[in-house]
Order: C-alpha cells, then structure tokens, then sequence
C-alpha cells in the first residue's frame, strides 16, 4: 500500500487545472521496496507524472504561478522574447518527451514531477517509442485521475495494451523453458526496463532493484493474472499449480504468433530472426531503445532539476552514505537521476 498519497484536490489546488488530465505515483517512496520507514527529503523524492491535455499550454499557465518550480536558466529566458519558450519545448519534445522538475513541495512533499502530453504518453506505452513511460507502467503505480472519463478509459486501454505486450516479450524471453512461474515471468518483465539504461550503467539505480522492486510482488500480480488468466481460458497458455502454490505457466501460442503482435518500434527493431535467437535478439533491441531515450534524459535532468539542485540531492546522498565512488561518478550518478 501507498506510503505517500497526494490527494487529486491538492495537485488541483497547486497546477494548472485544465491542462492536467492524470497523475501517477510510484517508486520507491511510494512503494515501499523495503522495511524501512521513510520520509521525503531531497534525497529520497516522491515520484510523480503529470500527464497534461497540452504540454505548451500546461508549461504557459504553470510558469505562471509555480515559476519556482523551473530552473534558473528556463527564468532567466523566459523574458527575451522567444528563446525561453523555444528552450522549454526542445527540452520538451526530447528523448522520452518528458520534462522533470526536482525537489518541489507538493502538500509538504518533496516531490520531483514528470509533465508529458497524452499522445506522447499513450504512443509509448502502445507502440514503445522509447519504453520510458512504458517501462515504468510496468510496475505499480497509484493513479489519480484528475477530470475527463473519456481520457481515463483511453489511457487505461493504452496500460492494458503495455502490460499485454510486456508479457508477450516476458514469454519470449523465456521461450527456451517448457514452463515457467508466475514469479519468474514478473521478474523478467519487471527487468525490461533496466535494459541498456544509463543508469543502471553508471550505477544510479542499484544492481539490486529489481529484487527489491519484487517485494511489491503482491501488487504486480494483480497487474499481471488478469492477462495470464484470459490467455490461458484463450488456450494460449496452459497453467498448473506447483507445490508450493506457485503458478506455473506452459506457452501454447507460438514464438512467431507472440512476435507479430509486438509493439511497433520494438517490432522494427528486431526485423528478421529464427526462434532460437529472439531472446538475445529482444534483449540488443531493448536495450538500444532504453539506452536511446535513457541518455537523452538524463542529460535533459541537468537543465531541469537545476545544478544546484542537483548537488543538494548529491549531498544527501553523501550523508547518507550511498555514494561511494573514489573516482568522481558519485555526482554524476546524481544527476542522471530521472
């Protein structure tokens, strides 16, 4: 269960209502990923995206009345003309197209904020253009819905549609294996999204979060057994429980039927295979889309969180002891953190 909620009415109150259409909470403030009580700090942020009707416009009217919010040099332009607007879109519409901002109070929480539009949002998860939204829709998250039925129904069809392929690719992954367990399928798909990231290369994320992230494992199976269930009334999946109640799971539908219904630019990139290498095939194309939009936003996290932002979350982390690097890559680690 959530640690930190931010209710639908404060993000109303503080952003620019008409423009924000859905916000999701996750990670590890949210989640908790260990027994450990945690408070927000600037060194531990509650994770937050916006997803916004209009990027141009949310930026407009949010600048307007949260220009604390933006980094110094995003002010600074601001007030010649067309520079400052040209710079917010290009950081915009780069990599991922999400911008961040670092370290901002939302109803007492250190908070950092994603803003993406909705196209750009449900393009990801439906065709994953960069698997930066999708990866993350593939663990738990708290969706708060702000206004709009219509856009709610669209953006939960496109996390269905996610979730469906990241388990086509979890089964492939695995096509070597007679059967595999409900757990192990999970863990593959949890650790989709670390392929080729920079961060994991650098060491910003730990090398064990992914085992960490599998403590919330009661509620990634609630996102996963709706799909295995269906697929398996479909006759596309047989299943048996094993002795210790673990769900195991055999593949009837085929490699190549599981590969043609693949999302669009992981589909691309994998071009022509035989069955025997579509699982190294899928980790070299996964990982180039990762490390694609990965990169680019992380040097984007430079503008948006600011420098001085960004060496006040290094120094918390220093304090508390979690970078240790003798070769100067422990304020690097800090930010690249996105």
């Amino acid at each position: 269960m959530s640690e930190y909620i931010i209710s639908a009415a404060e993000f109303e109150a503080r952003f620019p209502f008409d423009s924000l259409k859905q916000v999701l909470l996750y990670g590890s403030m949210v989640f908790s990923q260990d027994d450990v009580e945690k408070q927000s700090s600037p060194g531990n942020l509650v994770d937050t995206i916006f997803i916004v009707s209009d990027t141009d416009e949310f930026h407009d009217a949010n600048f307007r009345t949260n220009m604390g919010d933006y980094p110094f040099i995003l002010k600074l332009s601001s007030g010649y003309g067309l520079v400052g607007p040209w710079i917010s879109k290009r950081i915009q519409t780069a990599g991922a197209k999400t911008s961040y901002f670092t370290d901002v109070q939302i109803a007492g929480e250190h908070t950092k904020y994603g803003v993406i539009g909705i196209d750009d949002y449900i393009s990801d998860l439906e065709n994953w253009d960069t698997l930066y939204m999708a990866g993350r829709a593939h663990k738990v998250q708290h969706v708060i819905p702000i206004n709009d039925a219509d856009v709610a129904a669209r953006l939960e069809q496109a996390r269905r549609s996610n979730l469906e392929a990241a388990v086509r690719v979890g089964l492939l992954m695995n096509h070597a294996h007679e059967e595999i367990s409900e757990i192990d399928l999970i863990e593959t798909i949890v650790g989709i999204s670390y392929l080729g990231d920079v961060r994991s290369r650098v060491g910003a994320k730990g090398k064990d979060k992914e085992k960490k992230l599998m403590r919330q494992l009661e509620g990634l199976t609630l996102m996963y057994k709706p799909i295995l269930k269906q697929w398996v009334q479909e006759g596309l999946l047989t299943s048996r429980e094993g002795d210790d109640e673990q769900i195991f799971y055999s593949r009837i539908i085929s490699v190549e039927e599981l590969s043609r219904l693949l999302p669009q630019n992981l589909a691309l990139k994998l071009e022509k295979f035989t069955e025997g290498e579509i699982d190294a095939r899928l980790i070299s194309a996964i990982s180039e889309i990762n490390s694609e939009s990965s990169t680019v936003q992380a040097l984007k996290g430079i503008i948006t969180a600011g420098i001085w932002t960004s060496l006040q979350y290094a120094a918390a982390k220093l304090l508390k002891g979690k970078l240790r690097d003798s070769k100067g890559e422990s304020i690097i680690k800090t930010i690249f953190r996105l």
